[in-house]
């Protein structure tokens, strides 16, 4: 028996045990194993061989706020770095230190920023919301995390999104309503808040597969 012919018998059998066992849903079954789901192109490019500084900024003097920028600028780095949209990016610690040595930080355009620190390009990433908790009673968490994103050439300026002056707001991501008395709690849910978003923003600027399945159903707004 040729390859092309057990293959062919295999497709029936498959198909054949299929339909007695599940009816339509084996249909579905048989669907998910053997169709690639399909897949997303990037909202925007970003031009692969240039050094990129991710922006994350907030509003200052929220101490929420200011701990989950550390932790989503090393996740997206991480992301943006492994999914080869870009060939290196620009350390925190580098843009912490840039900071403390301009008193006039406050002052600079994004691109501004993006040439103190040697960087082509910016992915400015603006915080909306940020919360660990639903209601202001303890033990009970649930995060909710929203960002706006742009990217920003540091000569030529806005690359993208060019119809949105706000920038391009993402999907929000949340964590689901949960009673928890650790004390590192907080670290611990501020870290999957990041590691949901710097997914979702990296996703933008890559190939990928559907992400209608990606993230669980609490995640999603």
């Amino acid at each position: 028996m040729t390859r092309l012919i057990r293959c062919q018998v295999l497709w029936v059998i498959l198909l054949l045990t299929s339909l007695i066992c599940g009816g339509c849903g084996g249909v579905g079954w048989l669907a998910y194993v053997f169709v690639p789901p399909p897949r997303v192109d990037p909202l925007f490019e970003i031009p692969k061989d240039k050094t990129l500084l991710v922006f994350v900024d907030a509003e200052p003097g929220q101490q929420e706020y200011e701990s989950i920028v550390v932790e989503l600028t090393d996740r997206l780095n991480d992301q943006l770095e492994a999914n080869e949209i870009v060939e290196k990016t620009i350390p925190y610690r580098r843009f912490i230190a840039m900071t403390a040595s301009n008193p006039d930080f406050g002052d600079l355009y994004i691109n501004q920023v993006g040439q103190k620190v040697g960087a082509d390009i910016v992915l400015y990433v603006q915080i909306e919301k940020f919360q660990l908790r639903g209601q202001q009673i303890a033990p009970l968490w649930e995060g909710v995390f929203e960002t706006s994103i742009r990217v920003v050439d540091v000569t030529e300026g806005r690359l993208w999104p060019k119809d949105r002056r706000g920038g391009y707001p993402l999907p929000q991501v949340r964590t689901p309503m949960e009673a928890e008395m650790s004390p590192d709690h907080r670290i611990k849910l501020a870290r999957r808040l990041a590691d949901l978003m710097a997914d979702r923003i990296a996703k933008c600027f890559y190939k990928h597969e559907d992400t209608e399945d990606d993230l669980p159903s609490w995640a999603n707004k």
